[in-house]
């Protein structure tokens, strides 16, 4: 795994620094700010990718199959999506719902292939391998709430205070 990793560092912005992972899965260091138990989820991916020889995709050499872990998780309901895209070819999706499983509490798990060459989380197609393959997220106002079934590729504003003040603005 050392051998394919770039690390490029940047310049500052609001003192922290811009950091740039080409070729590799984000070292464990790096994860130290993410909450809710994604760093053990990203640590049990990690290990999951090591253990099953999965490597992670290389966009100048389109070799590789691991891409990007997509994490949707509802703030007001217990709803969790973990998506794992990739591109095409055999996964072991068993080991895989277990690593995820272990280390964090997923509602769903997905698996989408993007057989391009860009380097984005966007995937032709998708299959659920956990779960009913949405997340639910629900907007309280005082004089009424509002579910909102959401799926891997649908748009929902990802600060759900923001969209809360701003669908109550609409109503």
């Amino acid at each position: 795994w050392e051998h394919i990793r770039t690390i490029v560092e940047g310049d500052t912005l609001g003192g922290q620094r811009r950091i740039a992972i080409a070729h590799d899965i984000a070292p464990d260091e790096l994860l130290d700010h993410v909450g809710h138990g994604r760093h053990r989820q990203s640590i049990a991916v990690r290990g999951w990718a090591e253990k099953n020889s999965v490597l992670p995709y290389n966009s100048h050499k389109h070799t590789g199959l691991l891409r990007h872990i997509v994490v949707r998780e509802s703030k007001n309901d217990a709803d969790r999506m973990i998506i794992l895209v990739s591109a095409p070819g055999d996964v072991p999706k068993d080991s895989f719902i277990e690593a995820v499983l272990g280390a964090y509490p997923a509602t769903t798990i997905l698996r989408g292939i993007n057989a391009t060459k860009s380097d984005t989380a966007f995937c032709g197609s998708l299959e659920t391998w956990t779960g009913s393959g949405t997340i639910t997220e629900t907007l309280h106002f005082e004089d009424a709430s509002f579910k909102f079934r959401i799926s891997p590729q649908s748009f929902f504003q990802t600060n759900t205070k923001g969209a809360q003040l701003l669908y109550g603005l609409l109503r």
